[in-house]
């Protein structure tokens, strides 16, 4: 035998007996070690699902926040064209639908 094939065969033995001397596992422990495992990973879903929820109801605020505001705006604008409006009605116009407006008034009582 050659130096090469010396060292393969202690090589060998030294890993055949790693081998006899480590315990072997009993099923159960890989179990229980794999539903660790899992639990681990069910719980960092749990917190990332619980993290995305709370991003989603802080963009659904945003979005409610944003339409009420723009339907605030709208409005806003509404009321402007109607004041702009009624100022742009010469006030002798204004007058005359005052008058109009009693003379209906006084003819119901």
């Amino acid at each position: 035998m050659g130096r090469r094939e010396e060292m393969r065969e202690s090589f060998i033995e030294r890993k055949k007996g790693e081998l006899q001397d480590k315990p072997s596992e009993d099923p159960s422990s890989r179990q229980m070690a794999a539903q660790e495992a899992a639990g681990k990973c069910s719980g960092l879903r749990v917190i990332w699902l619980s993290k995305v929820r709370c991003s989603v109801d802080r963009a659904v605020a945003l979005v409610n926040e944003l339409s009420s505001k723009q339907h605030l705006e709208e409005r806003l604008k509404d009321l402007d064209s109607r004041c702009a409006r009624l100022e742009s009605v010469p006030v002798a116009q204004n007058d005359a639908v005052h008058a109009q407006t009693d003379e209906a008034l006084s003819c119901r009582s």
